[in-house]
Parts: structure tokens; C-alpha cells; sequence
């Protein structure tokens, strides 16, 4: 479950439905929605059009021509969404040979509740033996590899500097954080 998201399982008790309603209420039941139909046999449905800090109550029907059963009901509470996110960490990676070696710097950006934040834009610099800047946007896992140019044995290190994290509708914390690779 996230702020977004619930996920729902159940076990499939019926012998002989062709379909599976999923209703929701935002009422402790007072009303009731359906939000989705699946198919025999279903176990599962995500609910991915939940509002954060929100109770809704569920209830999954077994349908076939004769009729439908529901199931118990089930509630759940979403959390609230944090519009903050931060840099989780830099991990190093330090790879060459005896005449030239590169480091790589993976950067993990999380929200809040300690979810990862795709479609984040990371800047940062390279310093030390390496100097540029970057910019590139997380993937699904909140992550994306900053990789410098190949350098010469006699440097000993380079450093990753974030600089800049923006996502539409979030927040950066501001507190940038480095991480220095050494030469293997």
C-alpha cells in the first residue's frame, strides 16, 4: 500500500463464477462504486486511483448467471503522501586496469514514506581527478548511474556531487550529498 495505491487479495472460494466484481466505498459502506470486473479465477486487483490519508472499505463479488455472493469486507487506510523527497544514498563503483579506471555513482532518490521516485531529475558535478556536470531522471527503482570518463591511473579519486533534484508536485530536502570512489 502506498499513498496511490492499495492492493487487494483474496482467495478464490467460488466453483462456478464467470467474473469478479471489486466495490468500493469512501463511506464505511454506506454507498458502494465498482471499480472493477475481472475475470474467473481472479485472486488480486491494485487500486490505483486512491487519494492519500483516505479510508475505503472493499467488497469482492463472485458473479456468474444465477447471481452474484460478496465477500466479507475489508478496510484500509491510505497513508498520507509526502511531498518531500530526498537522496536516499550514492553507492561507488570503481572499475579499470593498471593504466586507466572509471568510477560510476549510483544515486537512489526516495519520497517520505521511503518509496522510490521515478522520473526525478538528478544534477550534480564530478570533482577531484574528473570534473563535469550531469543531468538525468530516475528510473522505476528511484535510481539512475552517473558514469565518468575514463581517467588515468595517477588520479587517485573522483567525488559525485548532487546538486539539483526536481520532480513536478515534490519537494528536494536541499541537503546535497557526495560520495568519493578511489582508484581500484
Amino acid at each position: 500500500m502506498s499513498a496511490s495505491r492499495i492492493d487487494l487479495t483474496w482467495s478464490d472460494n467460488a466453483t462456478n463464477e464467470d467474473e469478479y466484481l471489486v466495490n468500493r466505498s469512501t463511506d464505511a459502506g454506506s454507498s458502494w462504486t465498482q471499480i472493477a470486473r475481472l475475470g474467473a479465477n481472479a485472486t488480486s486487483y491494485s487500486d490505483n486511483t486512491v487519494a492519500a490519508s483516505t479510508t475505503y472499505r472493499y467488497q469482492v463479488f463472485a458473479k456468474n448467471s444465477a447471481g452474484s455472493a460478496g465477500s466479507n469486507t475489508a478496510d484500509a487506510t491510505t497513508p498520507a503522501a509526502s511531498s518531500n523527497i530526498t537522496i536516499a544514498s550514492i553507492t561507488t563503483n570503481a572499475i579499470g586496469n593498471r593504466n586507466v579506471w572509471m568510477a560510476e555513482f549510483t544515486v537512489t532518490i526516495v519520497d517520505g514514506n521511503n518509496n522510490p521516485v521515478s522520473g526525478a531529475t538528478v544534477d550534480g558535478s564530478f570533482s577531484g581527478g574528473y570534473s563535469g556536470s550531469v543531468s538525468e531522471t530516475t528510473n522505476a527503482s528511484g535510481q539512475f548511474t552517473f558514469p565518468s570518463d575514463w581517467v588515468h591511473k595517477n588520479i587517485g579519486s573522483i567525488t559525485f556531487t548532487v546538486t539539483k533534484v526536481t520532480k513536478s508536485g515534490e519537494n528536494w530536502d536541499t541537503v546535497q550529498k557526495s560520495a568519493t570512489a578511489y582508484k581500484p
